[in-house]
């Protein structure tokens, strides 16, 4: 009996104990990631904690002193380059930051509220001095947490999901435009280290702006967008985008609007081998442009495109010139982009167009022109001797290409061109007839073009 109510007694007090040590735990791995921070140009600027038996509270106030070392920390952990643009916006920011986690071990979920609290005293100074209007808009947005961005990460499985609060607002300027903007229904989840996941969807219900000001109107409205990305690392990825219609308007002296539906988007790159591979799909059920000059409706488009063969050293290093050319010029870089960009195609490249179609053009609401589609295959061939090429011989180059295409293009859509363009006549002759298309086989070798099978002379 006494070895049981031992055995209970320190089993209680392990019990007890639990919640202490859990927060030690998260408190430590907290204060690691806040020393990474600091590092890497991030300074805490206040730290309070509120903590009961069971559960911590801890608000932080992080200043991005130190935007170009923090951005250089952020392009060298995740799979992409951050623009420039947004580092200058963000620079002397103080982001505020609400953690909450329970202090039992095992419920390792932790809750976290990050937001703009001022933006840099630069920033605001100067808007104050441009725009009082505005700067009082922009204070007493920030003060109300009007955008806040909520993340639940779990610390052992590394599975994080969250939003971003909604927006709906309002600004009348000085000018007597109205402006309203508005975001809904944004959230996300995915797995992996938080900067460079290896797993990331987001969803956003709805986006629209409008803006009016006497007779002019503009509305922009997206809904139902989605993305889906995975990552298996940094030289291989998948992405795809979904978007289930968007909206542009324009009114006033003259009317304009377009609008789409059922656009999809997919890209996806393999570069871990010697040669590089890139893919890229799109399509969409509908586009729809109304203007005072002309009315067009497309249905049914589809592009279906890779580049394959790339040398993976030739675009790593194309790839770093065009980082560096984002944030300076000179005519030293744009040498170098030159340069980069000739050892790319000198090792050699093939670029297949799969499909590029669509089913249907209607003009003005009544005239149906039908569709178009095409298939090709063009190959630029490895040679060490291009650069000379370029500079000593460019006519020589129609060697290095090898190109086959199969278009089938509608008789309505090849009139219309022949309306415009009358030299289109004179390709009729190549042309073969299928039903109510024609098609045009067309091949390019050693300088030699043919169409379904006839030479093209000079």
């Amino acid at each position: 009996m006494k070895k049981l109510l031992a055995l209970l007694f320190v089993l209680v007090l392990v019990a007890a104990a639990l919640p202490i040590i859990g927060n030690k735990l998260v408190s430590s791995a907290l204060d690691e990631k806040i020393e990474l921070l600091h590092a890497n140009g991030v300074d805490v600027q206040n730290t309070t904690v509120d903590s009961s038996y069971l559960q911590t509270k801890r608000h932080y106030e992080f200043l991005l002193q130190d935007s170009e070392k923090f951005f250089a920390y952020l392009n060298d952990s995740s799979h992409g380059e951050i623009p420039p643009y947004v580092q200058d916006l963000i620079d002397g920011v103080l982001l505020g930051a609400d953690v909450s986690y329970s202090n039992v071990p095992f419920i390792n979920n932790i809750v976290v509220d990050i937001y703009p609290i001022e933006l840099s005293s630069k920033t605001m100074e100067e808007l104050k001095e441009s725009d009082k209007n505005f700067y009082d808009f922009v204070t007493a947005f920030l003060a109300k947490k009007g955008i806040l961005y909520n993340l639940q990460y779990n610390m052992i499985s590394e599975d994080f999901s969250g939003y971003l609060k909604d927006v709906n607002e309002e600004y009348v300027e000085t000018d007597g435009t109205n402006l309203k903007f508005s975001l809904f229904g944004i959230s996300y989840k995915g797995s992996g280290n938080l900067i460079a996941p290896n797993i990331l969807s987001a969803q956003i219900h709805k986006i629209s702006l409008e803006a009016k000001k006497d007779i002019f109107e503009m509305k922009f409205n997206l809904s139902d967008l989605t993305t889906e990305s995975e990552f298996t690392s940094k030289s291989k990825y998948a992405s795809a985008v979904t978007l289930g219609s968007f909206d542009l308007s324009m009114q006033g002296d003259d009317n304009v609007s377009m609008n789409a539906k059922d656009l999809k988007v997919g890209m996806s790159a393999d570069t871990q081998d010697a040669f590089a591979q890139i893919y890229a799909k799109s399509s969409f059920k509908t586009m729809q442009l109304n203007a005072s000059a002309l009315n067009a409706s497309m249905q049914g488009f589809n592009y279906d495109i890779s580049m394959v063969d790339l040398d993976k050293d030739a675009l790593e290093e194309l790839q770093d010139v065009l980082t560096e050319a984002k944030t300076s010029q000179s005519e030293t870089l744009e040498l170098k982009m030159k340069e980069s960009f000739i050892k790319l195609l000198s090792r050699g490249v093939t670029l297949n167009i799969d499909d590029l179609s669509f089913e249907k053009l209607i003009l003005n609401n009544t005239e149906d022109l039908k569709g178009i589609s095409m298939h090709s295959q063009i190959a630029f061939k490895e040679d060490p001797a291009l650069a000379n090429k370029l500079l000593y011989t460019p006519a020589l180059l129609a060697q290095n290409l090898d190109t086959e295409i199969k278009l089938k293009i509608s008789k309505e859509i090849f009139q219309k061109i022949n309306e415009t363009t009358p030299m289109a006549a004179l390709v009729m002759q190549y042309a073969k007839e299928d039903g109510q298309n024609l098609v045009f086989e067309i091949t390019f070798r050693n300088g030699e073009v043919m169409v379904n099978g006839r030479v093209i002379k000079s």
